[in-house]
């Protein structure tokens, strides 16, 4: 059964942790997601837009890319065999001219030897016939009259200059691509010999026909060095905090790009990057806590009351860190969560939660031109620094005029670490001067938030606090009050226990205070039947009238009566401990012995499990404490002629018999501990017992 209530403690507290880092994830996307806007290409800005994180201008940049692909050469090699492809295709070309011309020279002839006069002089058909003697060049049926009618000697001029042209040409080379530019060339040496006509009509056409580039470009190289010169162009990035939009002007395509790729534009996708990043960096924090809790304080892990009042600390500062954002971002409480942790749960809890708690603030204040800021630039050093004065200030005993004056000295924590900061980032000392004023302010804000909600989380979770616990020392406490007027021997005994008690925690490294108070309330159960102890009797013992086993449940009974009572005056968890805890399980040896004669004479035994107190055995320190100081007190005050060699042999005995009888098996002291406690516990004692001088009488003076 144990087993089982232990796992399901564990699976309480991840989802406890779970739930709270999910919490804390959604508060921070909550503050750091910027203002969305409602933006189109050609709008004129309403007010200027700064990059919430670096970002890349994807328009400009790739335009740029391709500015620098452009002006890579081309990467080409000359292939031999076209040179003799073409000129091949000239030649046949050519021939193919020529028949056309003669056909012409035949239609000519037919109709008596007369170049026609006009166009129609070649029929429909005439034309078929001749475009059909010329496959490899189309032309159109005017070139075809132009053509019909040139005369042998200028056909022949024109092949051989386009042949001589061509061969000049390829030696030349002709890049691919670039046949019109050779084309061109070409012009000028073949109507040097021929008509205009015969060059548009003919001449150009067969060139078009049968002119092919001899260097071929590469294609794969000149595609793998543009790649090359599009990667080796920065990309165009706008840092955080520059200005992406500036009030009144135009909004451009790539400045809309830009704000769509930071989730800034209404109706577009979020920047699932940003959220993906603080989740992950709250969840790696609350590990890091977990961690260092893990390793430093595990007593707190082992609580899960505690683990629930420290996430509610840290999501309770974390939470007005970002709503002071809102107002007044210049006066966070960032050390808030490390003076109540250290109030309510201790320095070592409260050094993680500082650590957690100023990153996480750190990671608020990124958000819009706040970045910008020396305020923010030193946020972090700000809430370290500050959270480790007051942790300091706090840590033994916090009234709240020490926790006010920690506020005092975390303001001036602040107000140096943001001068130092600001001095570095700033020429201007007036705003430097400023800001560090403002940060004074925040580490006061700081301490009054502490001191006004302490109290409600102490009621809360019915904690023991140093402030709890002075106000329970406090003489007016309506208990204490009762324990003195009601039971003033109980109380004189209650003043001394707590004197030895305090005196051992002090040498030992315990929590003085907390043993002093447990001191003050261990023994409030007599108040019940205050008559049946000795140190309240001051007539006949009622118990020399009554069994010992009524004697012993009478006795035993305080223990109980004393929880009861602490838990109606709603006293703290650990005084009710240390009351349940202050006799163990050990014997009432007085009415075992008792008994033990009564019934010699009927020859009964008697069970001594009878006699002992019900426990637990004490559990912690301050328990162990409060028990060796109360049997201490109440035997050196038996001793008759008390010397102090008498007193520390007393009390050496009496801590040996408890560990002999198991009572501190379940508390972490050591033989070490115990040597320091009797040391502790025999200076005390040894000068509140100590052997007294008789003093002679005074002799009454002769009367005269």
């Amino acid at each position: 059964m144990r087993k089982i209530l232990l796992k399901s403690g564990r699976w309480t507290a991840w989802l406890l942790w779970g739930g709270v880092t999910a919490l804390i994830a959604l508060l921070c996307i909550t503050v750091v997601s910027p203002e969305r806007y409602d933006l189109r290409a050609g709008d004129i800005a309403k007010q200027t837009i700064t990059a919430s994180k670096d970002v890349v201008d994807e328009v400009t940049t790739r335009q740029r890319q391709d500015a620098a692909a452009n002006q890579v050469h081309v990467v080409s090699y000359k292939d031999e065999s076209v040179a003799g492809e073409v000129i091949r295709a000239l030649y046949a070309a050519c021939n193919e001219i020529r028949a056309v011309r003669q056909l012409g020279q035949d239609i000519l002839e037919t109709l008596g030897g007369e170049e026609p006069p006009d166009a129609d002089a070649f029929t429909e058909q005439d034309l078929r016939d001749a475009g059909a003697l010329i496959p490899s060049v189309p032309l159109k049926d005017e070139q075809l009259r132009v053509l019909m009618a040139v005369s042998g000697e200028a056909l022949e001029s024109l092949c051989q200059n386009l042949v001589a042209s061509a061969r000049t040409a390829l030696d030349a080379s002709i890049l691919e691509g670039e046949v019109d530019k050779a084309i061109s060339n070409i012009q000028p040496l073949v109507t040097y010999n021929t008509s205009s006509s015969l060059w548009a009509n003919v001449a150009r056409p067969v060139l078009e026909a049968c002119l092919l580039p001899n260097m071929l470009v590469d294609q794969e190289s000149t595609e793998a060095n543009r790649q090359r010169a599009r990667e080796e162009m920065e990309p165009t990035v706008y840092k955080q905090g520059q200005n992406i939009v500036v009030a009144g002007e135009r909004v451009t395509v790539a400045q809309l790009g830009m704000l769509n790729a930071l989730g800034l534009i209404q109706g577009t996708q979020y920047d699932a990057l940003l959220y993906l990043g603080v989740v992950l960096l709250v969840s790696l924090l609350m590990g890091g806590l977990y961690l260092f809790l893990w390793l430093f304080v595990p007593e707190l892990l082992a609580s899960v009351a505690k683990q629930v009042l420290m996430l509610l600390i840290l999501a309770l500062g974390l939470g007005l860190c970002a709503g002071f954002q809102q107002l007044a971002p210049q006066v966070l409480p960032v050390t808030l969560g490390a003076l109540l942790t250290a109030i309510l749960l201790g320095a070592r809890a409260a050094m993680g939660v500082n650590l957690v708690l100023s990153l996480l603030v750190g990671l608020l204040a990124i958000r819009g031109n706040v970045a910008d800021s020396p305020q923010t630039m030193a946020v972090l050093v700000m809430g370290m620094l500050g959270g480790l004065v007051g942790i300091w200030a706090v840590h033994k005993r916090a009234p709240r005029s020490k926790v006010l004056l920690s506020g005092v000295l975390i303001g001036l924590t602040y107000a140096l670490t943001l001068f130092a900061a600001g001095i570095v980032t700033n020429n201007d000392l007036r705003v430097v001067a400023t800001l560090s004023g403002y940060a004074m302010l925040a580490g006061i804000i700081s301490a009054v938030l502490c001191v006004g909600i302490q109290p409600a989380l102490e009621v809360m979770f019915n904690l023991v606090t140093p402030s709890k616990l002075t106000e329970l020392s406090n003489p007016n406490q309506p208990l204490l009050r009762r324990l003195m007027i009601e039971t003033p021997g109980t109380y004189h005994h209650s003043m001394v226990v707590a004197n030895i008690a305090e005196a051992a925690a002090e040498a030992i490294g315990a929590n003085p205070l907390l043993a002093r108070v447990g001191a003050y309330y261990h023994d409030v159960g007599k108040l019940k039947r205050p008559g049946y102890f000795k140190e309240n009797q001051s007539g006949e013992n009622p118990h020399d009238r009554i069994d010992p086993r009524v004697s012993t449940s009478i006795v035993l009974a305080h223990v109980r009566d004393g929880v009861a009572l602490g838990q109606r005056y709603r006293l703290p968890l650990q005084v009710l401990d240390i009351i349940a805890q202050h006799h163990g399980d050990t014997p009432v040896l007085y009415f075992f012995n008792k008994a033990q004669q009564m019934k010699a004479d009927e020859g009964q035994p008697v069970d001594i499990k009878e006699f002992r107190y019900q426990g637990p055995r004490p559990r912690t320190v301050e328990a162990a404490l409060v028990m060796l100081a109360d049997t201490a007190e109440a035997a050196v005050r038996a001793i008759q002629d008390p010397s102090l060699e008498k007193v520390e042999h007393t009390i050496r005995g009496l801590v040996k018999n408890k560990l002999e009888d198991n009572q501190l098996n379940e508390t972490p002291l050591t033989f070490r501990d115990l040597d320091h406690i009797c040391d502790a516990f025999i200076k005390v004692l040894g000068g509140v017992f100590h052997e007294r001088i008789e003093y002679p009488a005074l002799e009454p003076e002769e009367q005269t």
